[in-house]
């Protein structure tokens, strides 16, 4: 029997349950926005799995390379200014420094002005890999790009744009209700 073939009473069960629950999810939206809602979908899943291989061969994860590349941006800026800069919560960024921390990549030091505030500073092995990170990055939007026109890069911005002006609209507005 295949995946997701099952016996009732002794006949093969013919529905497959991830079809079932895609129909329930589905239903009532145009064939349109469930074909660009699987293709968004599908992508997301690609792109994670393209720039976590990308970032494993220098030796790095996605989203420390995305803190590597803020600190860098903003040399000196808080845990609280970088949960912002990366839309994570301040909880988040506290795990990820301290893994970036352990590695030799980052320092935390208090504020000499103001002693209640940790700034955040690259340490050379730090700045070494965000420039290993940032050609890598531009190798791999190269990539990702490939055979695309000017007028189609701009196409898929704007509508990037609006998905994520959609998202926006409906999402929390205060950090309470997050």
């Amino acid at each position: 029997m295949g995946c997701g073939a099952d016996m009732t009473q002794g006949r093969p069960f013919e529905r497959d349950a991830a079809a079932d629950l895609a129909a329930e999810v589905f239903e009532g939206l145009t064939p349109e926005a469930t074909e660009a809602f699987r293709a968004l979908k599908r992508l997301g899943l690609r792109f994670r799995a393209f720039f976590a291989r990308a970032f494993a061969r220098v030796g790095a994860h996605p989203g420390q390379a995305s803190c590597l590349l803020a600190i860098a941006r903003s040399e000196g800026l808080s845990q609280r200014e970088l949960a912002r800069m990366l839309d994570i919560t301040p909880a988040a960024v506290t795990g990820m420094l301290q893994k970036v921390e352990r590695a030799g990549l980052v320092v935390r030091r208090t504020d000499e002005h103001d002693q209640r505030y940790v700034r955040i500073h690259l340490t050379e092995a730090g700045r070494a890999l965000v420039s290993e990170v940032r050609g890598l990055l531009r190798e791999q939007i190269g990539v990702l790009f490939a055979g695309m026109t000017p007028e189609e890069l701009r196409d898929l911005a704007r509508l990037l744009d609006r998905l994520n002006a959609n998202m926006d609209a409906s999402a929390p507005t205060t950090e309470d209700e997050v």
